[in-house]
């Protein structure tokens, strides 16, 4: 038995092969166009007519879902761009050669 093994007990372990689910999402995703075509063609079509409208509140739920999804980025002492914008007031002047 390839796939078996006796554990210190004597007991058989049978062992299912795990690549197998992987393998077979891996090809259905090879498969898989990474761009819809269909949906990039319908969207192109509005732009192009004027008829394509974005609902803002729909986008920022989900920033927002995909955000709280995100593990939370490891915190140092040197402040980052976003803090210096975070901190910056409507007089400030970014140096932004640096």
């Amino acid at each position: 038995m390839a796939d078996s093994d006796k554990n210190e007990r004597g007991q058989v372990i049978v062992l299912d092969n795990p690549a197998s689910p992987l393998q077979q999402a891996a090809e259905a995703l090879a498969d898989t166009p990474e761009i819809d075509e269909e949906k990039v063609l319908a969207i192109r079509e509005a732009l192009a007519a004027g008829t394509y409208i974005v609902d803002p509140d729909a986008v920022a739920a989900r920033l927002l879902a995909f955000e709280e999804g995100m593990p939370e980025a490891p915190r140092d002492a040197s402040p980052s761009a976003a803090d210096s914008l975070s901190n910056a007031g409507p007089d400030t002047i970014l140096d932004t050669e640096s």
